[in-house]
């Protein structure tokens, strides 16, 4: 009986370690550009969105792709490690290529709708210069902050797309000066003009007397239309350039996606 406790303890931790693997991770930092805090805070950033939207979202980093293009590594990672929620893999992959300096997002399901090509292009163009800086962990967060506000623009029915872009505070500050500022122009330049002409006039105290003798003669009348009311309908076009271009990888599932260089 005594040699039987240990190894009963020993068959129970082998048992922990191989039959119960532990939680999948969402961060392969395989170039280990980040510290096990900064992956930590990443993690649960990530772990929070897939609770709010049951969306995906994995951060990879390797040294080479193998031959590959940065859009076929990260379509076949998504694919070959089973990624994404339900029956369309909903969510979304970001690489980096440390050797070839390539970034790229691979989009499944859901994240075709909701990560349009201009809202792919939109968030790479707002983190790439902190790739390029080496300021990885900043990047990779605020790509996560653009990944919830996308998803929950999403949620509402009009993903962020080339006829509904984002729009910044600074955006509605510029475009409000901007109006009052001509406005204030025109309205200057009009009275400017307007006194200019009235040099000979001199202010009168009757009204009466802005009426010339004589000139006022009532010769013949007739019915004038003075005003008229015009509808406008839009008329939806059919040849939008928005949306997400898609293609097929390896293993035959579709992603959309872009990418560049850092």
């Amino acid at each position: 009986m005594k040699k039987l406790f240990p190894a009963l303890f020993l068959f129970v931790i082998l048992l922990s370690l191989f039959s119960f693997p532990a939680q999948a991770a969402n961060v392969y930092d395989k170039e280990n550009l980040l510290s096990a805090s900064e992956k930590q805070l990443l993690e649960k950033r990530i772990q929070d969105i897939a609770a709010t939207y049951h969306f995906d979202v994995v951060i990879v980093t390797v040294d080479s792709l193998n031959g590959k293009s940065a859009m076929e590594y990260a379509d076949d990672y998504y694919d070959e490690n089973g990624f994404g929620f339900g029956p369309n893999h909903d969510g979304l992959l970001f690489l980096l290529a440390m050797d070839s300096r390539d970034y790229w997002t691979s989009t499944s399901g859901y994240g075709i709708k909701a990560f349009t090509d201009y809202g792919i292009r939109y968030i790479s163009d707002n983190v790439v210069g902190l790739l390029s800086e080496g300021e990885y962990y900043r990047a990779f967060d605020k790509y996560l902050d653009y990944v919830d506000m996308f998803l929950a623009e999403a949620a509402t029915g009009t993903p962020f797309d080339i006829e509904h872009t984002v729009k910044t505070s600074n955006y509605y500050l510029i475009r409000v000066s901007l109006t009052v500022a001509i406005s204030a122009a025109i309205a200057f330049l009009v009275v400017g003009i307007m006194k200019s002409k009235m040099k000979t006039a001199n202010k009168q105290r009757y009204a009466l007397n802005y009426v010339k003798e004589g000139s006022f003669q009532v010769t013949s009348d007739k019915d004038l239309f003075l005003y008229t009311t015009t509808t406008r309908q839009k008329v939806e076009s059919s040849s939008s350039s928005g949306g997400s271009s898609t293609h097929s990888s390896s293993s035959g599932n579709s992603h959309g996606g872009g990418g560049g260089k850092f």
